[in-house]
């Protein structure tokens, strides 16, 4: 999933500001083993 993609489905703005905080929240999520970065700008669930 992209981080747009993720602000449509939670109702927010589609806004540069938006995108943007959602993205770094992903990739904060990355970083902590919460989710996997498949590739550059995509984020997915980490599978057990």
């Amino acid at each position: 999933m992209r981080a747009r993609d993720l602000c449509k489905r939670l109702d927010l703005a589609v806004a540069p500001k938006n995108i943007d905080s959602t993205r770094h929240k992903l990739e904060r999520l990355v970083g902590l083993g919460v989710l996997a970065g498949t590739e550059p700008g995509l984020f997915a669930q980490r599978r057990p």
